[in-house]
């Protein structure tokens, strides 16, 4: 299947997601019924970026641009996707079906019914690629894996698959740099990159370096118009839950109906709750990130190679997890 094809197939996909084409809308309310975390207006958001970032045309043609043709010998390729956020295994998919592999996909329990649609309109438009995306239970006949996960199922990804060429990811989080000069209208698009998803991605925001002085409360009251997260009945008792952890440990908090603000040189935050720690000057924050690189997913603030504020959740097609470029790693099997 040649690249013009492959384009073509992907910008009919993104038209169907845009249309909410063959009872889309009936998935997400399906999804959501099963998954409580995934709500529609999180659902919504998920499809609105693969329009609009995935699946556009020029991004496409752009992307497949950059690597050679698909591979005239097709490997069997595990996928074990995670479930923390809505459909989050689209890119890995994306890429092993456009490098030419078999995609033999895992899906997270939490996150089962897009994928099938999506093999579903591949059926539709793309016969011979819809062939090469099939789901499995367990992943027996594989020459080669991606699979997403925590720290602790990285070492279960290791013992059984180890033995396979490779990419394991583990556990990821974000950070963002005040320097003190942004606005308010700065401040609420950041909250977009903490809040998104209710904070359950690697690119969710769960760190900040405030300059020394900085009220943290000039964060809540510029985030009011998030306060709506905390009617989420579990993103409200993980609130409660570790808002009580942190005062039994007498740690200096900022508190409100909707998170947890909590001073800390620790990097990752629980749900709902937003660590920030203070700096002197920029080698501060400099020497946490460089010595935390592995740990890190998105870096946020005003920095010449730093992410826009609200940016985090609306990556494009080069911008691969754990910064490894998977298509590439997929055309040297």
């Amino acid at each position: 299947m040649d690249k013009e094809l492959l384009a073509a197939a992907w910008i009919k996909i993104g038209a169907d997601i845009s249309t909410m084409a063959d009872g889309l809308e009936q998935v997400v309310e399906q999804t959501y019924q099963h998954n409580n975390w995934f709500t529609p207006e999180e659902q919504h958001f998920a499809l609105q970026h693969f329009s609009q970032y995935f699946l556009e045309p020029a991004a496409i043609s752009d992307w497949l641009a950059q690597y050679p043709d698909p591979v005239e010998a097709p490997r069997n390729v595990g996928l074990i996707l995670a479930g923390n956020i809505p459909y989050v295994g689209m890119h890995d998919i994306m890429s092993t079906l456009s490098s030419g592999h078999k995609a033999i996909v895992k899906l997270s329990s939490k996150d089962k019914f897009f994928f099938p649609w999506l093999r579903r309109r591949l059926e539709v438009h793309a016969p011979a690629m819809a062939e090469r995306l099939v789901f499995a239970d367990q992943l027996k006949t594989i020459d080669a894996i991606i699979a997403t996960g925590s720290n602790n199922t990285s070492r279960y990804f290791e013992y059984y698959f180890g033995k396979y060429p490779h990419v394991f990811r583990q556990n990821r989080t974000s950070v963002a740099i005040i320097d003190g000069n942004e606005d308010e209208e700065t401040l609420i698009r950041l909250g977009e990159d903490v809040f998104r998803y209710f904070g359950l991605g690697c690119r969710n925001v769960g760190k900040l370096f405030l300059p020394k002085g900085y009220h943290p409360d000039l964060l809540l009251q510029a985030w009011k118009s998030f306060e709506s997260i905390g009617n989420h009945n579990k993103y409200k008792n993980n609130l409660d839950y570790n808002l009580t952890l942190l005062l039994l440990n007498q740690e200096k908090v900022w508190t409100s109906e909707f998170l947890v603000l909590a001073e800390t040189e620790k990097l990752h935050a629980p749900l709902a709750t937003l660590y920030y720690s203070y700096y002197d000057d920029k080698t501060d924050w400099e020497t946490s990130i460089a010595s935390h690189a592995d740990e890190l997913q998105c870096i946020v603030g005003n920095g010449p190679n730093h992410i826009a504020h609200g940016q985090t959740q609306l990556p494009g097609l080069m911008d691969y997890a754990d910064h490894l470029d998977t298509m590439a790693w997929l055309h040297q099997l």
